[in-house]
């Protein structure tokens, strides 16, 4: 009698390793699902913000100038901008072109040569 008693609470109780380990395989097919839709997603749908492998805006360079505030040169299509970015608006600074003047590092020695 005892040994029908031991069988009949043995199949009454659940097998918690199996569950644990069911739940544990779900888990992971549905982790794995969703790292593979945002993946594509990733692939598929923000690459056609650019034009071909070149993007239409490009930030070069920034400098924190407070907490909220920065300048920042950017490339707009092959242009140079500088703009002042704070928390309420993105201002136009100057534009950075092929005719401004680039600085120099050396120093015209023709200047300083006087002949007697």
């Amino acid at each position: 009698m005892n040994e029908l008693l031991d069988n009949t609470l043995a199949a009454s109780q659940p097998d918690l390793l199996g569950a644990t380990l069911k739940t544990f395989g779900t888990l992971c097919v549905v982790l794995g699902l969703l790292i593979l839709i945002l993946y594509l997603i990733k692939r598929f749908f923000y690459q056609r913000n650019s034009l071909g492998d070149e993007k239409l805006i490009r930030m070069i360079a920034s400098f924190h100038l407070a907490p909220k505030a920065r300048v920042v040169l950017i490339e707009i299509m092959g242009e140079k901008l500088v703009v002042g970015v704070s928390q309420e608006s993105i201002r136009f600074l100057t534009k950075i072109g092929s005719s401004a003047k680039q600085p120099q590092d050396t120093v015209d020695t023709e200047e300083y040569i006087h002949e007697p």
